[in-house]
């Protein structure tokens, strides 16, 4: 008998722990890789295929018009988008405001 059937035979529930330790790992690993991807996309905006001072000029008319699509459409589901969605909804203008230093927040620093 060769020395690994040996060390099967000897300790069958080894084997077990050792599949369960290799799907452990490949979840722990993918749940991993899942967590970056959903950083990644909250981090980058949408990409609609447009040139960078057409979706400029496309972000200031709906940060004018639909102040929470904007923010959406920048940063995704958020708190800036909670928050800008209540501000539109109760009143217009602290909404496009709020909306307005969300999206260009880096043009100000």
């Amino acid at each position: 008998m060769s020395q690994q059937q040996t060390h099967s035979t000897a300790n069958p529930n080894a084997r077990d722990l050792e599949k369960q330790q290799n799907a452990y790992d490949t979840k722990e690993s993918f749940g991993s890789s899942e967590k970056e991807r959903s950083t990644a996309t909250n981090d980058k905006k949408i990409d609609l295929g447009v040139k960078p001072e057409d979706e400029k000029l496309l972000t200031i008319v709906l940060i004018i018009f639909i102040p929470w699509l904007a923010v959406l459409w920048h940063k995704g589901i958020d708190q800036q988008f909670i928050i800008t969605l209540i501000l539109s909804c109760l009143f217009w203008l602290p909404g496009v405001l709020y909306a307005y230093f969300v999206v260009f927040k880096d043009d100000f620093k």
